[in-house]
């Protein structure tokens, strides 16, 4: 398929300070088969009312009203039923994006049928001359590399300007090709928010498809502009670390489970240890309720478990991990 439609999913919630400018540019893409489909998680700042004002008319645009706030991870599902698209492309709201985008992405992912995602270049859009992040990787135990976190690095860096595989592409600006979102089985709507798309994209790779940047699909990221810093907001510190737990007990097979989730538990364990002289207990209580929730309900996550192992799972352990680093003191989290 020589330009297959695709559809932009962006999720809102209360974000009055980008939606306007984050809509303007995506409309203005100069790809020719493309929709919009903003869904909005009950937004209470006035956000979904100018997104109506301002660009109700557009027939590219359609708008989903959720009545609760249903999180990052299922708003995007429900985004993802409505869609139309070959390709689903999710969508942060703090971003805008180079009129072009669409047309790179698609020459990235369209040729190769094992590619099954891939990650736009993001920058950082305080200052557009900084990479934020190209693609990321994470170690045998689920965490994130320090060297993918962000690269901020030159924009003209030719380290960063070549299509490279990756082992996750971010939420803020991923797409994936609609019949492979499908069969690696969506988001998991117990995540609600973080880390989730770490969890679909080892699925990804669970079904024997690639995932790989896209470094000409340029977007621009105001990051983290919603929720803040994640050591600062308990809630999302929370969904982290349950979520964590969670792929590592349903995505691994049983041997590398048993052998690197006691790893990260001791991870767990140490750093709520050492924030605890520092004065931030609310991280230690904030990891204690995170695993009493993976204890509390570990028959869904079993179940998931089930389905992961036996319904989507194409290759072995060994063939993810090298896309993975192997595991290091996680310094730059332990700040």
């Amino acid at each position: 398929m020589h330009n297959p439609k695709v559809s932009v999913i962006i999720l809102n919630y209360n974000g009055i300070k980008f939606i306007e400018q984050c809509l303007k540019s995506v409309l203005n893409t100069d790809y020719t088969s493309f929709e919009v489909i903003l869904v909005d998680n009950a937004s209470q700042d006035g956000s979904i009312e100018l997104a109506k004002k301002l660009f109700e008319d557009n027939p590219k645009l359609r708008i989903i009203e959720n009545r609760n706030n249903l999180g990052f991870a299922q708003g995007n599902n429900i985004g993802a039923k409505h869609a139309k698209g070959d390709i689903l492309v999710f969508l942060n709201i703090d971003t805008e994006v180079e009129p072009n985008w669409l047309h790179e992405l698609v020459n990235v992912m369209n040729p190769n049928p094992t590619i099954g995602a891939a990650q736009c270049k993001l920058l950082i859009a305080q200052n557009r001359n900084l990479l934020e992040s190209i693609g990321h990787y994470v170690d045998y135990t689920g965490i994130e590399s320090a060297e993918s976190t962000l690269i901020k690095g030159q924009v003209n860096d030719d380290r960063y300007n070549q299509s490279k595989e990756i082992f996750y592409a971010r939420g803020a600006a991923m797409a994936i090709k609609r019949n492979v979102f499908l069969k690696a089985g969506m988001f998991d709507p117990a995540y609600f928010m973080d880390h989730e798309e770490i969890d679909l994209c080892w699925r990804i790779w669970l079904r024997g498809y690639k995932i790989v940047s896209a470094p000409k699909s340029i977007v621009y990221h105001y990051g983290g502009a919603l929720v803040g810093k994640r050591e600062e907001n308990p809630t999302v510190l929370f969904h982290l670390r349950k979520n964590h737990i969670t792929s590592l007990i349903k995505n691994y097979q049983l041997k590398n489970t048993m052998k690197y989730l006691p790893i990260y538990l001791t991870f767990l364990f140490g750093h709520a240890c050492l924030t605890i002289p520092k004065g931030k207990i609310n991280i230690t209580i904030t990891y204690i309720k995170a695993v009493q929730w993976a204890l509390k309900n570990f028959r869904y996550i079993y179940t998931q478990r089930l389905k992961v192992q036996y319904l989507i799972r194409r290759v072995p352990d060994a063939t993810i991990m090298k896309n993975m680093t192997k595991p290091r003191i996680p310094w730059h989290l332990l700040k």
